[in-house]
């Protein structure tokens, strides 16, 4: 965690010397609604970190639930993504302006004390996500480990189970528009299914890339899967985010909105298209390294398991 985090930091150093060296590249490349992440000044350092292992953790999560065979760890992982949702609070609370969590979860608007409500609402929004993180890592370790399958099924009955809760918690409960605006079909389960799909193939396409640079066996199906279902997240979050939205005195689609350098110049065309690859590449990629060590722990531990089965009992 502490690479990725110094990495992180070395990595934003790196393209500000850029951005001073070549004028307005920052302003060009990087969308607006991440520049707002982070905390100018003395504080951008904390920022950095902060975010960077908020990520580490929601991309290796999964492994902590199955690193063993011993099913008890796997079976509590639904309460173990709300502990997860907690410690990533904590970390984004003190890592990003507070009006940056706004614009996520909403304003508090039930009165509750203190940070409870954002808290509660933010832990929902991060249970949604990370349930596709540890549905793509199970899907990916039943390729590698066959008998496992029965694990991925588990996961499937829980995310049955939740999709519904979770689409009120995250969408029709929303104490903000700013998430539901840019959800096609105005904001319906079934545009929460279409982007819940679409990042849990975002997330198989890392896992499966971050597992063959593992040396696991399986390596070509590993990487054909990685680009199919990196083709499959692409069309599902076309289908899953509005194309008109009418705000701002513009007119804009949600991709407009998202990966635009500010809110004054959208991107349109090929530029848009070009933006959208480079984050689907960056997400796709940046997952796939944080998972790297994690795979080849695991890839490690499932070969000793497998030694000591073969071995003859005296």
């Amino acid at each position: 965690m502490f690479l990725a985090g110094v990495g992180a930091w070395v990595g934003w150093l790196a393209a500000k010397r850029m951005a001073v060296a070549l004028p307005g590249i920052n302003h060009l490349l990087v969308p607006y609604n991440v520049r707002e992440l982070l905390v100018p000044g003395l504080s951008e350092l904390v920022s950095v970190l902060g975010l960077a292992l908020t990520v580490y953790g929601m991309a290796n999560g999964p492994f902590l639930f199955f690193a063993t065979r011993r099913r008890r760890w796997l079976y509590a992982f639904p309460l173990g993504l709300v502990a997860q949702g907690l410690l990533a609070w904590c970390l984004l609370r003190l890592a990003v302006p507070i009006e940056s969590l706004e614009d996520i979860v909403g304003s508090p608007v039930l009165g509750w004390p203190w940070d409870w409500e954002m808290m509660g609402r933010f832990i929902a929004l991060n249970m949604a996500v990370m349930l596709q993180v540890v549905g793509a890592a199970l899907c990916v370790r039943v390729i590698v480990t066959p008998e496992t399958l029965a694990d991925f099924f588990y996961w499937i009955l829980i995310r049955v189970v939740l999709a519904w809760p979770l689409h009120l918690l995250v969408v029709q409960w929303a104490a903000t528009d700013n998430l539901t605006e840019l959800m096609a079909w105005d904001a319906s389960f079934l545009a929460s299914f279409t982007m819940a799909t679409g990042l849990f193939l975002n997330c198989l396409a890392a896992s499966a890339l971050s597992a063959a640079l593992s040396a696991v066996g399986a390596r070509r199906v590993l990487l054909g899967l990685a680009l199919s279902a990196l083709a499959g997240a692409s069309v599902c979050y076309w289908l899953g985010t509005e194309q008109t939205i009418v705000k701002y005195g513009q007119v804009f689609s949600a991709f407009q909105f998202l990966l635009s350098a500010d809110r004054a110049h959208y991107a349109q065309g090929a530029n848009l298209m070009i933006r959208f690859g480079v984050v689907m590449l960056t997400v796709c990629g940046g997952l796939a390294v944080f998972q790297y060590l994690s795979w080849r722990w695991l890839v490690s531990l499932n070969q000793k398991m497998g030694r000591r089965a073969a071995t003859p009992v005296a």
